[in-house]
């Protein structure tokens, strides 16, 4: 997803929807950072067991491999996050994240998706 603001009602569907709608069947889902009550208009659009709200120490205190989707809404991603969230999310698990946009900030893009696809 490029860069949006978070009050863009474009950004709060890509960011749900498109994660939601792709998961087989998404029962805990992980939101982390600040979102307004628009966002979560869009998740509790879907059938959701178990929703849960935090910043990035909320991913710390996970089980593993017990999470079907997480929206990371606000903040950057490094190694040792990514560790984390690989640790807690399913293996048919499903991470949304927002970065640059190629026409913006090429070199930002390239290394948020050479990370995540390492």
């Amino acid at each position: 997803m490029s860069s949006l603001e978070n009050t863009n009602y474009a950004y709060n569907e890509m960011m749900v929807h498109v994660p939601l709608c792709s998961h087989k069947e998404p029962k805990n889902i992980l939101v982390v950072g600040d979102v307004d009550e628009d966002f979560k208009k869009e998740i509790n659009k879907h059938a959701i067991d178990n929703v849960e709200y935090g910043d990035t120490s909320i991913i710390t205190s996970k089980n593993d491999k017990n999470i079907d989707v997480i929206v990371f809404a606000k903040g950057s991603i490094d190694i040792e996050l990514l560790a984390n969230i690989e640790r807690i999310l399913k293996d048919d698990g499903i991470i949304s994240f927002k970065t640059s946009a190629f026409s913006k900030d090429c070199d930002a893009l390239a290394s948020d998706l050479t990370l995540v696809g390492s």
